[in-house]
């Protein structure tokens, strides 16, 4: 069994079932593309399998600076990512994703989200 494709419809059923809207984008630019047309309140960003850089995370938050970015990753370090884990990226979830931790970055990053919104 694939684990990574079990744990993605695992994420993807989570956030279904939840209060929040989903979007799947699949590549970076489909990002770009949705952050000039939709509002967004946070992106799940899976570090392992989509190849973003520094500048890839500013540019998204430039565009969607109330977005919180909540990356996912087997690796504990990310050395190439220094600069958007110390500016962009809100937190850093290790994979095999525990759901109960995610529901509660969810809540906190959505209650910041309306605080700043007004």
């Amino acid at each position: 069994m694939d684990t990574e494709a079990e744990q993605r419809k695992n994420l993807f059923q989570f956030l279904e079932e939840s209060e929040y809207g989903v979007t799947i984008i699949e590549t970076l630019p489909d990002m770009d593309d949705h952050f000039e047309k939709h509002d967004t309140q946070a992106a799940i960003i899976n570090l392992d399998t989509m190849a973003v850089n520094n500048k890839v995370l500013r540019k998204a938050k430039l565009k969607m600076p109330q977005m919180s970015i909540i990356a996912l990753s087997t690796r504990k370090y990310h050395p190439e990512l220094e600069d958007a884990f110390r500016e962009d990226i809100s937190v850093c979830l290790s994979i095999p994703i525990d759901f109960d931790e995610l529901s509660y970055w969810l809540e906190a990053l959505s209650k910041r989200y309306e605080n700043e919104a007004g």
